[in-house]
């Protein structure tokens, strides 16, 4: 490896890494926009159509390359059709629960990845995956004690569709759409939570969409770009630069965004059991992320 090149692989690196921290800092404030447009008229609801139906608008001009594949694009599609069901638990979750306790559910979508895996790919948990999800059981048992769920246990159930839905998506990603392009991935994405969403908008009506004063407006837009659109073309251009493993690890940077503005901007009390799930959450991902000592062998040098 000449001087050169190594410069250019670092400056790769060190431009991934920012990418991907922004990414992960803007996915981060989605409880404190989300929060701050429900307490300004916005429903859960509407939240989730402004989240992922504004920006199907944006990323729909790139279909024609989610069709190029017929196959890939209807599979990509339809698994986001079915986290846009999901996903209306993890916006109802944060109207009903503290915004750390929906954040760390959701970051437990490593545990069902690495079973949909096994099951449907037939990628069998080595050591590393096994030692990960028994961190992330004991992350929701920590975090899951009985008696903060005992007032809304449906609330709760509900909430871990997002990380079940997201860890399919995981799996599909890996092994299903594989060479296909990033903009039409995206825009096959979106356009399958989109459809989700247009369906709640045609059920509701259009009032669940608009805020009722300016901040929830703000909030809002805040929502589809600081905490969408942003993040989103961020991690779709960093992700490349890093690895899946950085990237990985890079985006836990979410979960510490997520919980400190829960704690600073939402108000929310400070509780040793969250930071020890997060600990444990951090500490799993790490280890699935971190290549195995034969991978690291053949990676060139």
């Amino acid at each position: 490896m000449t001087a050169a090149t190594g410069e250019g692989s670092t400056s790769r690196v060190a431009a991934g890494i920012v990418l991907v921290a922004l990414a992960a800092i803007g996915f981060g404030f989605v409880a404190f926009f989300a929060r701050t447009a429900y307490a300004n008229g916005l429903t859960p609801q509407g939240a989730l159509v402004w989240r992922y139906g504004l920006p199907a608008l944006l990323f729909c001009w790139f279909l024609p390359r989610a069709v190029k594949n017929r196959r890939q694009g209807l599979e990509a599609f339809g698994v986001n059709v079915l986290l846009g069901c999901a996903m209306i638990g993890f916006f109802n979750g944060f109207a009903k629960l503290e915004a750390a306790i929906v954040v760390l559910i959701f970051f437990m979508h490593p545990l069902f990845a690495i079973a949909f895996a096994a099951l449907f790919a037939r990628q069998w948990p080595g050591a590393r995956e096994v030692a990960a999800a028994l961190m992330i059981l004991a992350a929701a048992a920590i975090i899951l004690e009985p008696s903060r769920i005992a007032g809304d246990p449906w609330t709760i159930a509900f909430t871990f569709a997002p990380p079940v839905a997201y860890g399919l998506l995981i799996v599909v990603l890996a092994t299903r759409l594989g060479g296909m392009e990033p903009l039409g991935k995206i825009a096959a994405s979106y356009s399958g939570i989109a459809v989700v969403a247009a369906a709640i908008a045609v059920a509701n009506g259009p009032d669940i969409l608009l805020p009722t004063t300016t901040t929830g407006w703000l909030a809002a837009i805040g929502l589809v770009t600081v905490s969408g659109i942003g993040p989103q073309l961020g991690l779709m251009f960093g992700a490349p630069l890093l690895g899946p493993g950085r990237t990985a690890i890079v985006g836990t940077l979410e979960l510490v965004v997520a919980l400190i503005a829960g704690w600073t901007l939402l108000g929310e009390a400070v509780h040793g059991r969250e930071i020890a799930g997060a600990m444990l959450v951090f500490s799993a991902v790490a280890l699935t992320a971190r290549p195995s000592r034969r991978a690291q062998r053949a990676m060139p040098g």
